[in-house]
């Protein structure tokens, strides 16, 4: 679901038409889907930082959390 959320909104920025064409709905429609990246990212990194941990060998658990 993350890999949708990334990749949709990168096809829908090449497919954007130019600030000339839509005026200020372009760049508003460009803004909202980095948002989407974003949020979509933002919900990848916090589990991968936890699997991350818990696969650190324990004595560099702090090492591999900071």
């Amino acid at each position: 679901q993350s890999t949708a959320l990334m990749a949709v909104p990168s096809l829908l920025m090449g497919l954007l038409p130019t600030y000339s064409r839509w005026g200020a709905w372009s760049t508003a429609l460009l803004v909202a889907m980095r948002c989407i990246q974003g949020f979509a990212l933002g919900g990848q990194l916090s589990g991968s930082y936890v699997m991350m941990v818990e696969a650190a060998p324990s004595n560099r658990r702090g090492l591999y959390g900071a």
